[in-house]
């Protein structure tokens, strides 16, 4: 489903911080997503809990797990895996995940991110190509928290992933930020620094590690909460 379902119901706009995917698997104890070509979501192309680490074959006995060979353009994020979410059944911050990829994917022309991973997991992203977004690639590995002074080996990695801030098939008339209903009322979503006239690109960031969500999707995604 690409539309943002405000679109139908347009007094709730305002008040509607949902960014649930054209792809939606985020509520998935296991999935198969293989093969798919989205085009125009209006908020994120796929919005899951991310893929399996080397090493790890399954998350639930008896469930196939894959997730590979899909491309996503024109979503305001096309790669979205949350906080909130996991494959875990107790919820938030309850993944028995030490680990969770971001692998395969093809991802041009995000209004604002290509990839965007905030979970407790570490995270392997590997073998994509992000190719003339806002922003490539943001990621926050979230806890433990400071105040508990516990020491964490937690990992941000990434590979053999390929980044083009503006590719030949890149057109500056034409390839601008939306100004329609939906974008106009998802204000908390903008990348920073590239700024919100789409002027400014950035392949990668560094690695986040913080202790909590940033409260992300109500409050903007890259700033911490304090």
């Amino acid at each position: 489903m690409n539309y943002w379902a405000s679109t139908f119901v347009p007094w709730e706009a305002p008040f509607d911080f949902t960014y649930w995917g054209a792809i939606d698997a985020h509520m998935a104890k296991s999935v198969i997503i293989e093969n798919n070509f989205v085009g125009g979501a209006q908020r994120s192309g796929i919005l899951y809990n991310g893929g399996l680490c080397p090493g790890v074959t399954s998350i639930q006995p008896g469930m196939n797990h894959s997730i590979q060979n899909n491309i996503i353009h024109s979503a305001l994020s096309a790669v979205s895996i949350f906080p909130d979410y996991t494959y875990a059944s107790d919820g938030k911050y309850g993944s028995s995940l030490t680990c969770v990829s971001v692998i395969g994917f093809t991802v041009f022309k995000a209004v604002h991110w290509g990839i965007y991973y905030q979970n407790t997991p570490s995270v392997i992203i590997d073998s994509n190509i992000l190719v003339d977004n806002q922003v490539g690639l943001i990621s926050f590995v979230l806890a433990p928290s400071m105040l508990g002074h516990v020491l964490s080996g937690k990992t941000a990695q990434i590979s053999n992933t390929i980044f083009i801030g503006r590719s030949s098939t890149f057109n500056c008339l034409t390839d601008v930020k939306p100004t329609d209903f939906n974008a106009l009322n998802a204000m908390t979503i903008y990348a920073f620094g590239a700024g919100r006239n789409g002027l400014g690109i950035v392949g990668l960031t560094v690695g986040n590690f913080i202790a909590n969500s940033n409260g992300m999707p109500h409050k903007p995604w890259y700033v911490k909460n304090i």
